[in-house]
């Protein structure tokens, strides 16, 4: 199950990259020059006003879905890996290491 998810999260995350890519930035960025120079392939399928619209409203969506399957995939390992921490196992055990027991590096005098 978190293999089929992560593989989603990665398709997810391929489509985010490319909806953000292909806008246009007031700077021209890539927008879509890679679609036959600037937006005219884009264009030419969506209609001028709402290539812009299905591309902002498709990177909300995409963004949407890739933040719920991250917090997806963390409730998934954290369930599955009961293993605490080096300090909490510690803690858990009661044993405390006090300054005094460790050992003093080598020419520095502390007194």
């Amino acid at each position: 199950m978190l293999t089929f998810v992560i593989i989603i999260l990665v398709i997810v995350s391929l489509l985010l990259i490319s909806s953000i890519l292909m806008q246009s930035s007031k700077g021209g960025g890539l927008g879509g020059s890679a679609f036959s120079g600037g937006m005219g392939g884009l264009n030419s399928v969506l209609g001028g006003r709402n290539a812009a619209g299905f591309l902002a409203k498709a990177t909300q969506y995409l963004a949407i879905v890739f933040f719920i399957l991250i917090i997806l995939i963390n409730f998934m390992v954290r369930g599955s890996n009961n293993q605490r921490s080096v300090v909490q196992e510690q803690a858990k055990k009661g044993v405390v290491t006090s300054s005094s027991s460790l050992p003093r590096p080598a020419g520095i005098d502390f007194e």
